[in-house]
């Protein structure tokens, strides 16, 4: 029998979920005034999952898997990227108790290597009944993919979406919208002055094809006073990022702003202090974790623009789940709004790893 989310939760136990406090969700609900709008979100995307309502409107019912189902996450990318989306699977799971679901993690070495990643693919996909993946874009992966999507394996993409594969769907931001947003504020830091951007790549990745198109997109629209330079690949690494920026710089080039468009902020902050050019420099990177949270806290960083992974993290099984018939109503998969942070609103943030899952089961 389908069985109903709790109605009407406590003040306090929206509270407790959220992270925030009374006061907090008393303003929200009020509709008051003095509320970062990420803060809003979280408290009424609390209030709903224990309300039972999934985008603040519809009751979900869901059923006990009559089977044990396993979801495979296959990732691969930065190692602090994937420490972040391993938290949020293990918060995850912690919520899906009573549901007979279990979740585990593939994971790549530092180095891509595409065999291995095939392989790693084939035996995620020989163990368990669903996968979501996060990974780059190749030919041999779009194909190894529907090869396993024939066999009956579901699959949705988290984070970074891949091209000519009949998968469930994406769970992720929109990252069009992502690099013109780190365009608008590169040219509102910048103002007036002429000069140069580098940014900083990695791996074939959509998401960063995606992010570079809006970037240049909307310094071409509004800002011509900036030129992009070059992309320096930094692998995900901060190894990377700091020694190609430190030659850069060594060969007498200061840009104006640094865009990393990957992983490795720490590294790109690291060159841009021993060069002496903190603050002179714009830097606007992508995932808020401990690393970058510091990196704003102590003015290395201009803006960090973050995606809600605990909710992606949930969505993307809640998709699973939907598909096998265990959650009776499926999920919106309309990509999320990116998440901006700068020096002046991290208080309002919940600081990475003590963020509540919000969905709970």
């Amino acid at each position: 029998m389908a069985r109903e989310y709790p109605k009407r939760p406590t003040l306090k136990a929206v509270a407790d979920r959220a992270g925030v406090s009374l006061a907090t969700v008393d303003r929200v609900l009020n509709q008051r005034s003095n509320v970062n709008q990420h803060t809003r979100e979280r408290v009424l995307t609390a209030m709903a999952a224990l309300s039972g309502n999934i985008g603040h409107t519809a009751a979900v019912p869901f059923s006990r898997a009559e089977k044990t189902l396993h979801y495979g996450f296959v990732m691969e990318s930065g190692i602090a990227f994937i420490q972040s989306i391993q938290t949020a699977i293990a918060q995850a799971e912690n919520s899906l108790t009573g549901l007979n679901v279990r979740l585990h993690s593939y994971t790549m070495p530092p180095i891509f290597n595409l065999p291995a990643f095939l392989q790693l693919l084939r035996q995620a996909a020989a163990e368990n009944d669903g996968l979501i993946l996060v990974c780059r874009e190749d030919p041999a992966i779009a194909a190894c993919v529907n090869q396993i999507i024939s066999e009956g394996i579901p699959i949705v993409c988290l984070t970074n979406d891949l091209s000519d594969i009949a998968h469930l769907g994406y769970v992720g931001v929109n990252h069009v919208s992502a690099g013109r947003t780190a365009g608008h504020f590169m040219g509102h830091y910048i103002g007036d002055r002429e000069g140069e951007i580098v940014l900083v790549v990695s791996a074939p990745f959509r998401s960063q094809y995606e992010r570079e198109l809006g970037f240049r997109r909307i310094l071409r629209e509004e800002f011509p006073n900036l030129t992009i330079r070059e992309s320096l690949n930094n692998c995900d690494r901060d190894e990377e990022s700091y020694q190609n920026l430190s030659e850069l710089f060594r060969n007498g080039i200061k840009p104006l702003g640094v865009y990393n468009l990957a992983g490795g902020n720490v590294g790109v902050a690291k060159a841009i202090e021993e060069a002496g050019w903190t603050g002179d420099i714009v830097f606007i990177g992508h995932e808020l974790n401990a690393d970058s949270y510091t990196l704003l806290a102590n003015k290395q960083a201009h803006v960090i623009i973050d995606q809600d992974l605990q909710t992606e993290t949930m969505t993307a099984v809640c998709t699973l789940l939907h598909h096998h018939g265990v959650v009776h109503q499926a999920p919106s998969l309309v990509p999320a709004t990116p998440i901006i942070t700068i020096r002046e609103n991290i208080g309002m943030q919940t600081q990475p790893g003590s963020t509540p899952l919000f969905f709970r089961m």
